[in-house]
C-alpha cells in the first residue's frame, strides 16, 4: 500500500488487518514532513508492518 495524503497513524493497523506486509511512504511527491513520517514508522513497527520510505529529492 502506498501513502501519500493521508498521514493518519492508523493507516498501518489498518493494513495489517488487510493483510499487507509494507507500507510505501512517499515523501518525494507528498506534503508530509519529518514528524508525520516518524510517527508512521513508528505506528507501523508497533503494528508490526514494514516501512519503505521514498525520501525528496535535492530540488524539493
Amino acid at each position: 500500500m502506498s501513502i501519500k495524503f493521508i498521514t493518519s497513524n492508523e493507516i498501518p493497523m489498518m493494513c495489517k488487518m488487510a493483510g499487507v506486509h509494507a507500507l510505501f511512504i512517499d515523501m518525494e511527491h507528498s506534503a508530509m514532513d519529518l514528524h508525520q513520517v516518524g510517527q508512521l514508522i513508528l505506528a507501523c513497527n508497533y503494528a508490526g508492518v514494514s516501512a519503505v520510505v521514498r525520501s525528496p529529492s535535492k530540488s524539493h
